[in-house]
């Protein structure tokens, strides 16, 4: 409904955000244990 204020399409927005975030997190820490 218009009244809520979050569009479905602004949730998955933040959400593939902070999926996209952790992946690079989880790849810097992955290079860091090699080193």
């Amino acid at each position: 409904c218009p009244g809520n204020g979050i569009k479905p399409d602004e949730i998955k927005y933040v959400i593939d955000r902070n999926l996209k975030r952790n992946k690079k997190y989880d790849e810097v820490l992955y290079w860091e244990d090699l080193v």
